[in-house]
């Protein structure tokens, strides 16, 4: 359960972030410091994770790592288990589906430094796309950051098999409680609320 509400409030700050860059928002460069202490903190207590941000205040995002040098070994072990998975793609979405069972199969022994998953469940779709990045040695999740909000979305679920192992000692929620993003627009505000709360609540 704490493993859950650390990536909701990874999510909330992603999305924070995003929100205040697109809008050229001055308190961004207010928040980053703490949200760079924050995620040193978070991959000290997470050492099979990586998270980092990317760029300054006027393009800011959060970028997730996965420390394993393999998409292959990502898939095997974990991408490929979770439920609703029905198409696969090597240079994009949706090139080979579940129940084309050579063609997928092809392109599971094909697979190289990238891979594109679709997954299907309760009517919606969900994505994971993973990028061996060549300078880190990591393997890039492309971060959803609404999709941390709702544990139950693929994305979430693969970063919370990489979070079964941490640090007990490390502390992140009460740091992340600090880190406010309280002056995004109303409407912003209602976006969020209408579309994530009540899954999360379901």
């Amino acid at each position: 359960m704490t493993a859950e509400k650390e990536l909701f409030e990874l999510g909330r700050i992603a999305w924070g972030i995003e929100r205040y860059s697109e809008e050229n928002d001055s308190e961004l460069d207010r928040q980053l410091e703490s949200v760079e202490e924050l995620l040193e903190e978070f991959n000290r207590k997470y050492p099979s994770l990586f998270i980092k941000v990317h760029g300054d205040s006027t393009e800011c995002r959060i970028r997730v790592f996965i420390n394993e040098t393999s998409v292959r070994k990502i898939f095997d072990e974990v991408a490929s288990k979770l439920p609703g998975l029905t198409f696969i793609g090597l240079s994009g979405f949706q090139e080979a589906g579940l129940q084309q069972e050579a063609q997928f199969a092809a392109l599971v022994e094909e697979m190289g430094d990238e891979v594109f998953l679709t997954y299907s469940k309760a009517g919606t779709t969900e994505t994971i796309h993973l990028a061996f990045d060549k300078k880190l040695g990591k393997v890039e999740l492309e971060l959803e950051p609404k999709e941390l909000i709702v544990a139950a979305s693929s994305q979430a679920q693969l970063l919370l098999k990489y979070m079964k192992k941490g640090d007990k000692s490390v502390h992140l929620l009460e740091k992340a409680y600090l880190i406010g993003f309280s002056d995004i627009d109303d409407k912003a505000h209602f976006e969020w609320e209408d579309k994530f709360h009540p899954k999360h609540l379901e």
